[in-house]
């Protein structure tokens, strides 16, 4: 039967690999750049969020204005009912993490904007 001080040891060395990055316990995805040039091609992609699949339809300008590097807004059709929130979106070549809210009829539509200043 183990000691204390064994259990004790044990959970400090465990400890200690996650401290340091705990590469030995999860490898990490990679992450999607938030540029327009890494998004426009997604147009049609598939992500995954909380579970549910949704697609990436459109990466356009804000209120009409044409997109540029530094504003422009995304849009995922297939999420149903979730609510806006920030939230991790896996795709086959990476995570996205943006902050979306729901838009159009029933909230079928997320919208994640992003600006950015000079």
């Amino acid at each position: 039967m183990p000691t204390r001080r064994t259990v004790l040891v044990a959970a400090a060395a465990a400890a200690g690999v996650v401290a340091v990055g705990g590469s030995v316990l999860a490898t990490r995805r990679p992450t999607i750049p938030l540029t327009l040039a890494a998004l426009r091609p997604l147009v049609g992609d598939r992500f995954e969020v909380e579970g549910r699949t949704v697609t990436l339809t459109a990466v356009t300008g804000r209120g009409g204005a044409p997109a540029t590097e530094t504003a422009f807004a995304l849009r995922f059709t297939g999420a149903g009912d979730l609510p806006g929130a920030t939230r991790s979106f896996a795709h086959a070549d990476g995570d996205l993490v943006l902050h979306v809210e729901p838009v159009g009829p029933e909230g079928s539509t997320l919208e994640a904007v992003v600006g950015r200043t000079a």
